[in-house]
């Protein structure tokens, strides 16, 4: 399903893809849409909340299309072929490392961690380093050597200061777990400056905020998360947001959206049949008590089956609806 919806999102725009951040931004919107088109697929009791493709090859393609995907293969291929007729020791165990990133690239995602990029940079640099033709003369390969230590400095440094921001995240989002959300929203709104492009830091900003009922500001947060990043737990969030805000004409909306994205959750129809209860709408909540009576589980819970109760309550007695 994944690669499915994937290949969709490639094929939209194929030359220089969505953009950096295209396929958060776009897949799980690309798989309501598929689940829609096909309500009686094989995969949708096993469509689920999505943020990797399982493939980094995949991801590249949706993020920068074939333009972006071909560079990208270049700056891999390139060195390899440099040192093609180069043996050592040290070249084979290289090669052989890079092989099983790349291996690990068509199942997994390990370009998500900062680790496996430098590594990556790192061995190709090693690479480099050691493929030595007749034509390099001693100016030249110290220039090559001075820009790959700066180019690595930088990635270093570029690196430490994202960790120093997670770690500072990782504070205050363990502190306002702790009860002290109100205390910590000076440090979120600070970090914010510098991790605005970060979809989860928007996500917790914007459920902290939530938490603590400024409603409007988490909405703001939120608006500013949805353009990064499509998800299921992000629309719940907006949805509860505009419930609180009496905008019920948008709580509905993302509520529909959230269903469809993850259409074996009960969650979103529930949250929308009690949506049309408080809003008098009798006839919308019955239809919709039925579909989540009927609604298959995919596995059983106690919350599944407390919400499955509440519902057969409401057809057994639909005068209950009208407050």
């Amino acid at each position: 399903l994944i690669w499915k919806c994937s290949t969709q999102l490639m094929m939209q725009k194929p030359i220089l893809g969505h953009g950096g951040n295209g396929f958060n931004a776009n897949y799980m919107n690309e798989q309501a849409t598929y689940l829609t088109s096909h309500p009686d697929s094989k995969y949708f009791m096993l469509a689920d909340n999505v943020r990797e493709p399982f493939n980094e090859f995949m991801r590249w393609g949706v993020n920068y299309g074939i333009v972006g995907l071909s560079l990208t293969m270049l700056l891999i291929i390139v060195p390899l072929w440099a040192s093609r007729r180069h043996k050592s020791p040290e070249l084979l165990y290289i090669r052989l490392s890079l092989l099983s990133i790349g291996i690990c690239a068509f199942f997994s995602y390990p370009f998500s961690y900062p680790f496996i990029k430098l590594m990556t940079v790192a061995l190709l640099a090693f690479l480099l380093a050691e493929v030595r033709t007749q034509r390099t003369t001693i100016n030249n390969n110290l220039w090559t050597r001075v820009s790959l230590s700066l180019f690595s400095i930088a990635l270093l440094s570029a690196t430490a200061y994202q960790g120093y921001l997670e770690r500072e995240w990782h504070t205050i989002a363990h502190k306002s777990l702790r009860g002290k959300t109100l205390q910590m929203l000076p440090q979120y709104e600070s970090l914010h400056t510098h991790m605005r492009y970060n979809d989860l830091f928007l996500y917790n900003y914007a459920a902290e905020l939530n938490v603590v009922e400024h409603y409007d500001e988490s909405m703001q947060i939120a608006n500013e998360c949805n353009k990064l990043w499509a998800d299921y737990d992000l629309h719940m969030l907006m949805a509860d947001n505009c419930l609180k805000l009496q905008r019920y004409g948008d709580t509905e909306a993302y509520l529909k959206q959230a269903s469809t994205m993850c259409p074996v959750k009960f969650m979103p129809l529930y949250k929308l049949a009690e949506l049309y209860i408080e809003t008098v709408q009798k006839e919308e909540a019955l239809i919709l008590a039925q579909q989540i009576v009927n609604k298959e589980v995919k596995v059983p819970s106690s919350t599944i089956s407390s919400i499955k109760n509440k519902m057969q309550k409401v057809l057994d007695d639909s005068n209950s609806i009208i407050k």
